[in-house]
Formats: structure tokens, C-alpha cells, sequence
């Protein structure tokens, strides 16, 4: 399909592209010398994170069995600036972002992730591949949100009410290829500042400051996942097109979306 240009006032503020492979469980043990590579590729910020999680013994239960609490460790190399960086885990590798701009760039740095870590590791494959997109629609005086959203996703308005929030959702069977994608996507609408639904937590990059808002105020936005299943060599001739893949549904989704007149004040 045609790609578009890119946008000069793109409303993506967050932006991430993962890659989930078979658990490593000796990550930690690598983890050193991955970090070192990426620090040699301008990821010098280092940060790390420990989660309490829960492992279930699998099958019937033996007396006096019990489920054992285990430590779930994270990595976050980020570049000084907290424009973007990688996050590492026991089983994926993220690339996140707030200063999107060519998500031609946008996967080769992904990808340009994962061939470090498979170069240290030896990751057997990657089993899921899935990219996130936040756009914020933040309207103009004498606007409002519904100006950039399609009708059918404005919502029910109570006269006399004002809205504090709204949300729409949908889920999409995509054919990415020879594959089959799951596409999610939602529209919030809040009064408040630009921020994370509650399934995202975007850990050590900040917001560019145009979406660093200092008061609440109406605003939308539009939120879309999509991700494959499948087994894919660690290897970028097989990585990139299928990213590419995913991106073309979501271009699609976005401009079905948002509307002409969104574009026009996005171009």
C-alpha cells in the first residue's frame, strides 16, 4: 500500500514495538554485557526494576504445596535525554518512545535491539511481535475532540452534564501476511492531562513537552495495539516485514479514525 508522509505535528506522544521470546531465565546473567552495548549505542541512562510476582506449581496441588513468590527484574536503557530506550525482561525486549517520527526508524531500532540480545543470548526465536501507538488529540480554542473523532465514536452526550470521560473500544482479526494480528483499539475522551491508560506504565522516558500539558482540559486519545502470534526467526530479514505489517493495519485503523480535518491540523 502507499505509505503517507509523516506528519509535521504527529499527535503520537508514546510509542513502543516489542519482541517477546521463550523465557531466558539466566537474563540477569547477561544482562551486564547487553547493557553495555547499548550504552556504547547512546543508551547511557541505566535503571532497573524489581517486581514481586507468584509462581503456581502446575497440575494437581500436593499437601503442604504452596505457590513461591519469585523476583521479577527489569532493565531501562535509556538515552539522557529520556526521549526513548529499551526495556529489557526475562522473555521481551521493548524499544519505547516519545519523540516518534518514521516508523521505518522506529522498527530498525527494535530490531537493531533484538540482534544484540540474540548475539549474547542465543534466543531460540521470537514467538510475539506487537506495536503500541498514543496519540493525543488536544483541540484547538473553539474545538473539541469530536472534530478530529469519526461520528460513530463521539459518544452519548447528557445535555446539561459534562463529560469527565469516555471510552470506545474495538478488537480486529487482521491478516498481516500469511499471519493472523489481533488489533485493539480505543478512544478515550477525559478531562485531565495527557497520560497512560491504566495498562501502561511508561517508565524512564518523558513526555516531549508539547504533551507536557500544565493544566487539565478536554482532550482525547487514540490508542492502538496490534501484535502477532507466530514464530519468527530473530533475524531482521524476517523481523521487519512483518513490524511493517502491523503498521500498515494500524494506518489504516487511524485513518478511519480520525477524521480530515484532523489531518489537516496534524499535517
Amino acid at each position: 500500500m502507499n505509505r503517507p508522509s509523516p506528519l509535521s505535528n504527529a499527535p503520537v506522544y508514546f510509542a513502543l514495538a516489542q519482541a517477546r521470546f521463550n523465557p531466558v531465565a539466566a537474563i540477569a546473567d547477561y544482562a551486564g554485557k547487553i547493557q553495555d552495548r547499548f550504552r556504547r549505542k547512546g543508551y547511557t541512562v541505566l535503571e532497573t526494576e524489581q517486581l514481586q510476582g507468584f509462581e503456581f506449581n502446575v497440575g494437581l496441588p500436593q499437601p503442604g504445596q504452596s505457590m513461591r513468590a519469585n523476583t521479577i527484574n527489569h532493565w531501562f536503557f535509556t538515552k539522557a535525554d529520556r526521549s526513548c530506550g529499551y526495556v529489557l525482561g526475562q522473555d521481551f525486549l521493548t524499544f519505547q518512545s516519545t519523540c516518534y517520527e518514521s516508523h521505518q526508524d522506529f522498527f530498525d531500532d527494535l530490531v537493531a535491539g533484538v540482534e544484540i540480545v540474540h548475539e549474547i543470548v542465543q534466543l531460540e526465536a521470537i514467538s510475539r511481535l506487537g506495536i503500541r501507538y498514543l496519540n493525543a488529540i488536544l483541540p484547538r480554542d473553539g474545538e473539541t475532540a469530536e472534530n478530529y473523532l469519526a461520528d460513530g465514536l463521539h459518544g452519548v452526550a447528557v445535555g446539561g452534564a459534562d463529560r469527565k470521560f469516555s471510552a470506545s473500544e474495538s478488537i480486529f482479526e487482521t491478516q498481516c501476511g500469511d499471519r493472523s494480528g489481533t488489533l485493539v483499539t480505543k478512544v478515550y475522551k477525559a478531562f485531565g492531562l495527557v497520560g497512560f491508560p491504566a495498562d501502561l506504565v511508561a517508565k524512564s522516558v518523558q513526555l516531549q513537552p508539547k504533551f507536557q500539558m500544565n493544566e487539565q482540559k478536554h482532550h482525547a486519545v487514540i490508542d492502538m495495539d496490534h501484535y502477532l502470534e507466530a514464530s519468527f526467526p530473530a533475524e531482521r530479514e524476517a523481523l521487519l516485514p512483518a513490524l511493517g505489517a502491523l503498521h500498515d493495519a494500524i494506518a489504516v485503523s487511524f485513518h478511519a479514525i480520525a477524521t480530515p480535518h484532523a489531518f489537516d491540523v496534524w499535517e
